[in-house]
């Protein structure tokens, strides 16, 4: 995988240590093994677009943030 794929699952890593999650509960949350969540956050599983969705909110974060992105301050 991409060093992108990397930052994105150490993203995710930090945001789900940080609420106190364990990785069992995020592959509930994405209907996968826990061994899935793992290659996830080593960035050897990419995570697609709806998955990213449905963990941003339980990792108290964004889909942008987790992507490494800036937020958006204007309209475009």
């Amino acid at each position: 995988m991409s060093e992108r794929d990397v930052e994105i699952g150490e993203r995710v890593a930090a945001a789900r240590e940080a609420r106190g999650i364990t990785q069992a509960a995020i592959a509930g949350l994405l209907d996968v093994g826990p061994t899935v969540v793992s290659k996830i956050e080593s960035g050897t599983r990419r995570l697609d677009g709806f998955e990213l969705a449905l963990l941003a909110e339980p990792l108290g974060t964004t889909s942008r943030a987790l992507l490494g992105l800036s937020s958006r301050s204007a309209a475009l």
